[in-house]
């Protein structure tokens, strides 16, 4: 999500986490009971932490803020220009009229951050914006406190932002989610200061930190925070901070490829899905199957073994399909760009 100096784990991290939000918008992740509190717990607080891990003591200026307001909005923009427009296509045609919404509506929560139905990840982009535009404003300030002073703060503004989340499901821009953001990345940002002593085993304090993820995440259950469904939010963030922790100890290198293009999958997997679905509706393949249609996937009527193996089998497809088309796109734009310099 951000142009700084590559950290392998980091970047594996987010790469990793990137490809959990796709398999979980594929809607067909197995065993959902134990998958989905598993993954939903860390695969949006892994860029928090991380993003306040990378945050430097450099002076507040208006210029650096402004390369971050550009390098997002545009993204925010333009994808949300592009999905808005296919969806006023596929809003009429789309199965059983499940995008049927109203166009002034859905406009209205693409432009103040809400989950549009065409394309709901771009919440994330203004959240994530303020908070990183706070802790680049207080980053002076920040580094000449005490560890027990800014430990103090990350908690105030995570618990700030949970007491306001009970009371407004759906605030302009996520201002509640604006104060966890900020109180995570403050989190992150004190974690990049600590070391784990020397005489506690690697080995088994790894181990014993992937148990209790596993076991709190479920005990927890299902989590989403958009919805402002955080189960218990003491287990959440210890399941957070967990989670975040267990990842970058994985030996998931292959996936830092994935974070260089984090934003381009954050913003277009969501559309691609929506448009795989239509057509695979149109093509007359989903009769057999499908029981009822979502925003961006659908249910399936089988059951038993059945149904596990055609959970797979469309949540493969589904993913290698992002994949590839966004991969590809960002290829086939390279390679003009280049030309062009080139000719040029």
């Amino acid at each position: 999500m951000e142009k700084k100096k590559r950290i392998n784990w980091i970047d594996a991290s987010r790469g990793f986490a990137i490809f959990g939000v796709i398999l979980f918008h594929t809607g067909f992740l197995p065993f959902i009971q134990i998958s989905d509190p598993l993954l939903m717990s860390w695969i949006l607080p892994v860029f928090l932490f991380t993003g306040g891990w990378l945050l430097k003591d450099t002076p507040f200026t208006f210029s650096r803020v402004g390369i971050t307001i550009r390098r997002l909005l545009i993204s925010f923009g333009i994808a949300g220009a592009v999905s808005f427009l296919g969806w006023i296509f596929l809003r009429d045609i789309y199965p059983n009229q499940v995008l049927l919404q109203p166009i002034g509506g859905e406009l209205l929560k693409w432009l103040t951050g809400r989950n549009p139905y065409f394309d709901s990840p771009l919440w994330f982009i203004p959240t994530y914006l303020f908070a990183s535009i706070f802790m680049q404003a207080i980053a002076n300030w920040w580094f000449r406190r005490k560890i027990i002073i800014r430990s103090i703060c990350s908690l105030f503004f995570i618990t700030a932002g949970f007491l306001l989340s009970r009371s407004f499901h759906y605030p302009i821009f996520s201002y509640d989610l604006v104060l966890i953001f900020i109180g995570m990345m403050m989190m992150g940002s004190v974690a990049s200061t600590i070391q784990i002593p020397k005489f506690i085993p690697r080995v088994p304090f790894d181990v014993l930190a992937f148990i209790l993820f596993a076991v709190l995440s479920i005990s927890n259950g299902y989590i989403d925070i958009f919805q402002r469904q955080f189960g218990n939010e003491l287990l959440f963030l210890i399941c957070a901070i967990l989670g975040t922790y267990c990842v970058a100890r994985l030996p998931i290198q292959k996936f830092s490829g994935l974070a260089r293009s984090s934003m381009s999958l954050l913003i277009w997997h969501w559309p691609i899905m929506q448009w795989l679905t239509y057509g695979l509706f149109a093509s007359g393949l989903l009769q057999q199957v499908a029981a009822n249609f979502t925003k961006i996937s659908f249910t399936i009527k089988e059951g038993g073994a059945q149904l596990l193996v055609l959970q797979i089998l469309l949540c493969s497809l589904y993913t290698s399909i992002v994949l590839f088309i966004i991969f590809a796109g960002k290829k086939l734009v390279y390679k003009y760009t280049t030309r062009s310099e080139r000719s040029s």
